[in-house]
């Protein structure tokens, strides 16, 4: 880590508004990288040089100038990070006045140096982890050796345990990463995959209740939670699948919080081939699509409602006479009672196929 112009110039302008004394800050090589005398920039300051060699503080009071011509009086301290010198800080005035503001002025600079630190650590371990995360997630497949290694040895991850993966798609999602995060327990990890998806791996089992609690009132997002699964094998079938209620919800729009166990059938149906499906359906279905919308939105409360004909009546707000009205107006213009189990079934898939 050095000690930058630009970092030592932001320091030197909070400084002022504190200090009214005269300010340097050299960098390992011994050049002046800021001060509070800006024609004193880019010059050698031979303090430093002497601090940069014997490793120590050099304090000058007015009696040691002799010693050091062309000097003032003053003290001049090395600044550490992990026990290497990273500059030198360098304040003119008799050492009994300036000494207290040296060393804590030291201090807060070794602070911000340690933050910037750990900021690039966070940084460069995120990208890693962005990075292979891509390549666990790509669609067209993965070397699951070598990813197992870099999780492993690089990342330091546990994915021979369960890991659930869930997908958040939020606009703006780097906004509301950290905010997600500080709200998490037993997370493994958290990567804005792109703009608009972050992706969290959670310790095993994840139910909808658990992620909840994450939904912000002030954006607007989907969240989907695949099933456990270990390895990188594990984590790539849980995403997938949590992408996959995602996709269905856009469909249904059941619900802010949407697990892979509560589409079980629909999963099923979404892979029917599409020739045998307009085979068997395509006359329903167009005998379906020429009634009125009311007798569509009947269908879904009713299968929503689990064929029980008192919840879906309250669901639609309806007396419980009309909503049979208008089953019995499907059985004859369908052709499909929906009370039979069998012929339900068939309505349902129906109406699955009408919404995409």
């Amino acid at each position: 880590m050095q000690i930058t112009y630009e970092f030592g110039a932001e320091v030197i302008q909070k400084l002022r508004r504190h200090l009214n004394v005269p300010i340097n800050i050299m960098n390992t090589e011994g050049l002046i990288v800021a001060s509070t005398d800006d024609s004193r920039i880019g010059h050698m300051h031979r303090g430093a040089k002497q601090v940069l060699k014997e490793k120590r503080d050099i304090i000058l009071s007015p009696e040691d100038l002799a010693s050091y011509p062309g000097t003032k009086p003053g003290v001049n301290l090395p600044m550490y990070h992990f026990q290497e010198i990273v500059g030198v800080i360098g304040i003119t005035g008799h050492p009994d006045q300036v000494l207290q503001a040296a060393n804590i002025i030291r201090t807060a600079v070794e602070m911000a140096v340690e933050q910037i630190h750990l900021q690039s650590q966070l940084f460069f371990k995120d990208s890693v982890l962005n990075n292979w995360l891509q390549q666990v997630f790509h669609p067209l497949g993965v070397d699951e050796s070598r990813l197992e290694q870099e999780a492993h040895y690089l990342l330091k991850l546990r994915i021979d345990e369960p890991v659930t993966i869930v997908v958040f798609e939020i606009i703006h999602a780097r906004k509301f990463a950290e905010t997600i995060k500080n709200k998490l327990n037993a997370c493994l990890f958290l990567s804005v995959l792109n703009e608009n998806e972050i992706v969290l791996g959670l310790k095993n089992t994840v139910t909808k209740p658990d992620v909840q609690h994450l939904i912000q009132t002030e954006a607007s997002f989907q969240i989907g939670i695949g099933k456990p699964g270990t390895s990188v094998l594990g984590m790539r079938a849980s995403y997938f699948q949590a992408k996959h209620a995602l996709r269905l919800n856009q469909r249904k729009q059941k619900d802010d919080v949407n697990h892979i166990n509560d589409w079980e059938l629909e999963r099923l149906l979404d892979h029917i081939d599409t020739d045998v499906c307009h085979e068997v359906l395509a006359l329903y279905t167009s005998k379906l699509q020429k009634m009125e919308q009311s007798y569509i939105e009947t269908l879904q409360a009713y299968f929503e409602s689990h064929l029980q004909t008192k919840a879906s009546a309250e669901k639609l707000h309806i007396h419980r006479n009309t909503l049979l009205y208008r089953l019995d107006q499907i059985k004859q213009k369908v052709g499909l009672d929906p009370r039979n189990f069998r012929e339900a079934m068939i309505l349902f898939i129906i109406h699955f196929q009408l919404d995409e």
